[in-house]
């Protein structure tokens, strides 16, 4: 993990974000430890999770050679959305993100 303090929970805390979500998050992380695993997703406290690896990437069928370019394209989205906190080094192949649930 980087030093970054979105990658070690720091942000979330910051961002108002419960602890128990952070906490579910990391622990969903943790889970793909490989980035070629498929990721995951749910929803914790009005919150929704989901992990994004490059083995997203490879089940939905895209060409191994624009995963990488697809996974940044996924996480500057995330980063740049307003809503959403980050859990994760995408350079590692895999990160999480937390980003409220939207009404109605």
């Amino acid at each position: 993990m980087s030093d970054d303090p979105a990658s070690s929970g720091q942000e979330g805390c910051k961002s108002g974000v419960p602890e128990a979500v952070l906490a579910a998050a990391e622990q969903m992380l943790a889970a793909v430890p490989d980035p070629l695993q498929l990721g995951d997703h749910r929803v914790v406290d009005g919150y929704c999770l989901e992990t994004h690896t490059l083995g997203c990437r490879n089940h939905a069928d895209e060409p191994e050679p624009e995963w990488w370019d697809s996974h940044w394209a996924i996480y500057d989205e995330y980063a740049t959305d307003g809503l959403s906190v980050i859990v994760g080094d995408p350079a590692d192949g895999r990160f999480a993100t937390i980003t409220p649930q939207r009404a109605g």
